[in-house]
């Protein structure tokens, strides 16, 4: 998938990333965890925010924005994000599984021998209620779909139990409406 700009006009973005070869390594919490833990940082240190989310056994889906609506450098904290944390979770595969790292060779690239992340994050600007509405829904019923659980907020990697009963997860969420202070 190839990336899709951010623009003046949007401020939330649905982003997906995808293991390539559609691994499932995220079922494994040593990769997932990379994930989450790199999340926490660019929330704490990057000024992302998360609206929604829901990490699957080989992507992940969230719904972002920058906490002054910078799209710059939300852009940038995506691009750095995707970064560590491809090399984080390649370092983890070299030590734990060399055998998965056959899954993620990469022979059409001449750049690097294997690639974590499929191309693009593939952001979609969520500029009217209705996409956001889609797109969050669409999220939340991943696992649903999947048939991993019945219902949306019994999936222990999605922010749906927020949603429904206020219940944190692993990854903090912040609603689009609160936004930090310009500064």
């Amino acid at each position: 998938m190839a990336k899709l700009p951010f623009y003046e006009g949007a401020n939330l973005y649905f982003v997906t990333f995808t293991l390539n070869n559609h691994a499932h390594l995220f079922k494994n919490a040593v990769y997932r965890d990379i994930v989450i833990d790199s999340l926490k940082f660019c929330v704490n240190q990057r000024h992302l925010r998360i609206f929604a989310y829901v990490i699957m056994s080989s992507h992940l889906h969230l719904i972002v924005f920058d906490s002054n609506y910078n799209n710059k450098r939300l852009k940038t904290t995506i691009d750095q994000f995707r970064s560590f944390t491809a090399h984080e979770i390649l370092k983890k595969l070299k030590e734990n599984n060399p055998e998965l790292l056959l899954n993620l060779i990469e022979k059409s690239r001449t750049d690097r021998e294997y690639r974590i992340w499929t191309d693009g994050f593939h952001a979609i600007g969520l500029d009217t209620e209705q996409k956001l509405k889609q797109r969050f829904d669409y999220i939340h019923n991943n696992p649903v779909k999947a048939l991993l659980v019945k219902d949306p907020k019994e999936w222990l990697y999605s922010s749906a139990s927020y949603w429904e009963d206020g219940k944190i997860g692993p990854l903090p969420i912040h609603h689009y409406l609160d936004v930090d202070e310009i500064g």
